[in-house]
């Protein structure tokens, strides 16, 4: 099990998070990761605009 799991490794990163700071921001655009979620959403909205053409739409606006 101590093998598999690397304990030892895990137990290291793990307290190394726990003592770093965490820095809270609120960015003016959309950040890299958060462009995949927003995309989701816009599928879930009723249109008959086509995905690409949203996705072109919204990465003219948050440039």
């Amino acid at each position: 099990m101590d093998f598999q799991l690397e304990e030892a490794r895990l137990r290291k990163a793990l307290d190394r998070i726990a003592h770093q700071k965490i820095i809270v921001t609120e960015p003016e655009k959309p950040t890299p990761f958060a462009f995949p979620i927003m995309i989701d959403r816009t599928r879930e909205k009723l249109t008959s605009e086509k995905l690409e053409d949203r996705i072109r739409k919204m990465r003219i606006a948050y440039r």
